[in-house]
């Protein structure tokens, strides 16, 4: 019994396209099965009795050997098959293989470093598309030195062209002659991305290299050079990309995160407004002063010894009596009483009554109540 095979999988094979491009291809109209327009990239159709044909053009089976290669990109070199400016190509770099290959995503026409070529769509889609979240690793070479928080920017995220970046893995490698070097890890594929994630700090990237995908790394291989992966290699690419799939499965459709522009200071920035707030601190206000001593006023405490009332040993005012006092009789003390007892010698401290001063009335031996005048 004949198997059957997905569509775009067969447009990907014979037509040396990525995955995404065929799915388009289809979406687009151009591919026919047995002479009837097709436009689902999933049908099931049996190579050898059904006819495909793009753009009128009949799709001669290939080989369904997987090759895959890895390509030290070198600058000014377009990672396409194919240039109409005639500029140089990563095709022509690699020359002419048993099957046709394609390249799995793009890098930029000044950027270097590692790159994969395959005939395998399945893995090339799951290595490209944000979906999965494939890490890949870069050294960029910046203008100036990145301050910590000009990297805390990177870490955390920031709006490139309307939409927030995903929080990025960044390590500062060293500096050197007002250059530095920093490692970025992401997840993201976008145009221009790292470039432009670095203009938002006030440092331009000067070089760039790609140097890891996913567990791929490019290691020794020299500039404009190229070999076939081991089998171990793919192998261990290849589970990663599936734990990569299963993980996306679980986690579910992607949620973008809110665009809002963190403005980054510059050291200039800085200096003006440290200088501004010493100026305002220098003169303040009349109006500040006054709103601070209501202030104060509102939120004095209130005296603890006042509130406790009279302290013992200590004559009390004239709506208080006395307490006695605890304290043992002084010297002083023991004269003065004495001095009462025998009358010899006067103390020194004054009466408690002024002279002349009317006695008390005195109260009634026998009753409770007030005594009475005697007669």
């Amino acid at each position: 019994m004949a198997t059957e095979e997905r569509l775009n999988k067969y447009i990907v094979l014979a037509a040396g396209v990525s995955r995404r491009s065929a799915d388009e291809m289809i979406r687009g109209g151009r591919v026919t099965v047995n002479g009837a327009l097709s436009t689902d990239p999933g049908l099931l159709w049996i190579p050898g009795r059904d006819e495909v044909r793009l753009d009128g053009r009949t799709l001669v089976p290939v080989s369904d050997e997987k090759i895959y290669v890895m390509l030290h990109k070198p600058d000014n070199v377009m990672t396409t098959m194919k240039d109409k400016e005639g500029r140089s190509t990563v095709a022509t770099m690699v020359g002419a293989l048993s099957t046709r290959i394609f390249p799995v995503g793009r890098l930029d026409y000044h950027t270097t470093g590692l790159l994969l070529l395959t005939n395998d769509g399945d893995l090339a889609y799951k290595l490209t598309h944000p979906r999965f979240g494939v890490e890949k690793s870069y050294i960029a070479k910046v203008m100036g030195v990145p301050n910590r928080a000009c990297l805390n920017v990177l870490r955390k995220g920031l709006e490139v062209d309307g939409e927030m970046t995903n929080p990025a893995l960044i390590t500062f490698i060293e500096h050197r002659e007002g250059k530095a070097w920093v490692s970025i890890k992401i997840a993201e594929g976008r145009y221009h991305q790292i470039r432009k994630m670095f203009d938002a700090i006030g440092h331009r990237v000067m070089k760039l290299r790609r140097v890891a995908v996913g567990t791929l790394e490019l290691g020794g291989l020299d500039t404009g050079e190229w070999r076939y992966l081991t089998g171990k290699e793919v192998r261990e690419l290849v589970a990663y990309v599936d734990a990569r799939a299963k993980e996306a499965k679980l986690a579910g459709p992607p949620v973008k995160r809110a665009a809002h522009p963190k403005r980054v200071e510059t050291m200039g920035e800085k200096a003006r407004l440290a200088q501004k707030s010493a100026g305002a601190s220098k003169k303040p206000k009349k109006a500040d002063k006054a709103e601070e001593e209501v202030v104060v006023k509102k939120t004095a405490k209130p005296n603890p010894r006042k509130a406790a009332g009279p302290v013992k040993g200590i004559k009390a005012g004239r709506f208080g009596k006395p307490k006695p006092s605890s304290r043992k009789p002084t010297r002083e003390s023991k004269g003065t009483t004495s001095s009462k007892a025998g009358g010899s010698v006067k103390s020194s401290r004054p009466s408690a009554k002024p002279a002349g001063a009317p006695r008390s009335r005195p109260k009634s031996q026998g009753g409770s109540g007030r005594g009475k005048r005697s007669s």
